[in-house]
């Protein structure tokens, strides 16, 4: 193994594995692209905004797709060389979800509550925004299924909500969660999974948005769930340490 400290700064963004490289962001505002071998830096990316770097970064047919700021990068991961950049309203604290050639993310005001938080969907090859709808603040990652997007948003309403991607109308979008979600969604089984800050974790139907059932673990969610498919065990972890 090897550790790597060196002028990096504090990282709260999950590394990500392509082809014998781990590509993670820091908030020394860069990305970097380490050998999962030697831990030798072979590259990195400095974006051309400012902003913190809470994204996760996501890579398909060897781009990585991320945002910084207010702004949503896909970079070489071969070369580390911008391929392009989408300037947003607000800044992308969640990570980004691909199905195809779309990627969808979103924004959050934690910085600037009079602004509006979005949702957004852009085409791969280009970046192309191929449309963006308003939605409440939202510091996870959507997750699509079926074409439906499910997202967790906080602010007034503390909920998770689903929007057909095809049409980007909301299917059901009041389904309490309580207090404020920074956990993602996964969803089997025909069910949602999310936690909340106050330690609950719910399962809700992805058809109605009903809450089908809702367990207490006894210390906030953070993090988001785990479902086999084996045995349809779901696993999550809290700050408790359970």
């Amino acid at each position: 193994g090897y550790i790597l400290s060196s002028n990096i700064e504090f990282i709260r963004s999950t590394p990500t594995y392509y082809n014998g490289v781990i590509y993670i962001g820091s908030w020394d505002k860069k990305l970097y692209a380490l050998d999962a071998k030697s831990g030798l830096v072979k590259w990195t990316f400095v974006p051309s905004t400012d902003g913190d770097f809470f994204s996760n970064p996501v890579i398909k047919d060897a781009i990585i797709y991320f945002g910084v700021g207010k702004t949503f990068y896909a970079v070489d991961a071969n070369t580390g060389k911008s391929n392009w950049e989408f300037t947003v309203n607000l800044e992308i604290l969640g990570s980004p979800f691909i199905d195809n050639n779309m990627v969808y993310f979103t924004t959050d005001n934690k910085y600037n509550f009079s602004r509006q938080c979005k949702l957004y969907a852009l085409s791969l090859p280009n970046g192309e925004l191929k449309w963006n709808i308003d939605i409440f603040r939202s510091d996870s990652s959507p997750i699509l299924y079926n074409n439906v997007l499910y997202i967790a948003s906080n602010k007034i309403l503390n909920s998770i909500g689903a929007v057909d991607a095809i049409t980007q109308k909301k299917i059901w979008w009041d389904t309490s969660v309580s207090i404020e979600v920074n956990s993602s969604p996964a969803i089997a089984n025909n069910l949602v999974y999310i936690g909340n800050n106050n330690g609950n974790f719910y399962a809700i139907d992805i058809h109605s948005g009903k809450t089908q059932w809702t367990y207490i673990t006894g210390g906030a969610i953070f993090s988001s769930p785990c479902v086999t498919d084996l045995y349809g065990n779901v696993y999550h972890s809290n700050v408790s340490g359970y």
